[in-house]
């Protein structure tokens, strides 16, 4: 933490020229502190704290961790979280997030959301929490200042960085999405916190319950496997004859499994057709929902993205598809195995044999122990 302090003291202003949407940030920073005066002035007392986050839900959990850090740090500060009105469900039922402010995903405009922002109370701090960005953005920009927070945080080594007053020098690309967020909230914690990267994702006692009751209804016992055939993201998806495949493998090998198969509503027919082909059940869950069956699987299988990082908050073994390059790494040391495709564009380098290998491996290494509920809201 302290030579993370040091660094913040020390980062440069990127020298890049500064665009008409950096100006109205560049004037605001003249009347804010200078980094030598901060460090000390965000330690031993309360902050009203405004989190401008990214759109996606995988963003939001993986973003969760530091929310709930910075929200703890000292009695009285508040975390207030900027996100894709997508997100919700999910974000509605953390406790450590005192208020947020939700926009259609990917929405481009500034003076709405900005005006929304200004008809607040002043922040004490903003945080660029969209490390993802080739740059800063001018809807950030426009946030922050609307926030009227003196210190703004963010991550360096990008156009129109030269905004922020408590820099955080540009991560090194092996850190995952949840190391850099812990990096974005340490200038806001003492010294000797405890870092806990896992999210605390709480469930209500009567969501798994619910959950229970759908792993019940496939007349199966154990275990509960759940596959996700994907997101409703533009990216190409890995395809529905290779899930089948898994889907029949698993029956096979066990054919007392209780199999669970979700996905979007874009993807219903291939749902259906694969819950099935081998005496499953099909859902289109809603965020909740997909949190419960996630939290009560003793083995998910599904690509990166939102379901991936559900089953590492959640302890779950996983068996995670990837794309080559991308970050194949368990974010929470969570049991199971990644598997890395060829591509980098697509998911059809990943391999329907090594799937299958990776979850003769899984099987045998888990045991199939039984979700205990430690996440469940008292």
């Amino acid at each position: 933490m302290q030579q993370l302090n040091g660094d913040i003291a020390a980062s440069g202003t990127n020298a890049a020229a500064i665009t008409g949407n950096e100006l109205l940030g560049k004037l605001a920073l003249l009347a804010r502190p200078t980094p030598d005066a901060i460090v000390d002035s965000l330690h031993g007392r309360p902050l009203r704290v405004l989190v401008i986050g990214e759109d996606a839900l995988g963003d939001v959990v993986t973003t969760a961790s530091a929310l709930r850090a910075i929200a703890q740090a000292y009695p009285g500060t508040t975390v207030d979280l900027v996100t894709a009105a997508c997100n919700a469900e999910l974000v509605n039922s953390l406790p450590y997030i005192n208020d947020a402010i939700f926009f259609p995903p990917f929405d481009r405009r500034r003076l709405g959301p900005a005006l929304q922002i200004f008809r607040r109370r002043p922040y004490d701090v903003a945080i660029d929490a969209r490390v993802g960005r080739p740059r800063v953005t001018a809807r950030v920009i426009a946030l922050m200042v609307a926030s009227r927070a003196p210190y703004w945080i963010g991550e360096t080594g990008r156009p129109g960085d030269g905004v922020y007053n408590v820099r955080i020098p540009r991560a090194d690309s092996e850190l995952s999405h949840v190391e850099r967020m812990m990096r974005l909230a340490a200038p806001l914690l003492p010294d000797a916190t405890a870092i806990e990267l896992r999210p605390h994702l709480p469930l209500h006692p009567l969501e798994p319950a619910w959950a229970d009751a759908q792993w019940s209804s496939t007349w199966a016992v154990m275990p509960r496997v759940l596959l996700n055939v994907g997101s409703d993201s533009p990216e190409p998806r890995w395809p529905v004859e290779r899930f089948a495949a898994v889907a029949d493998y698993v029956r096979r090998e066990r054919p007392s499994a209780a199999i669970i198969v979700v996905g979007p509503s874009s993807q219903s027919a291939a749902i259906e057709l694969l819950a099935a082909g081998v005496n499953g059940l099909a859902l289109i869950p809603t965020v909740r929902q997909l949190m419960s069956l996630t939290a009560t699987a003793d083995l998910v299988v599904t690509p990166t993205g939102p379901v991936c990082h559900l089953a590492s908050a959640y302890e779950r073994p996983l068996v995670s598809l990837h794309r080559a390059a991308s970050d194949a790494r368990s974010l929470f040391a969570t049991p199971g195995r990644r598997v890395v495709g060829t591509s980098t564009d697509t998911f059809l380098g990943v391999e329907t044999l090594a799937v299958l290998e990776a979850l003769d491996d899984v099987l045998a290494a888990i045991g199939w122990r039984p979700w205990q509920p430690t996440a469940v809201a008292s």
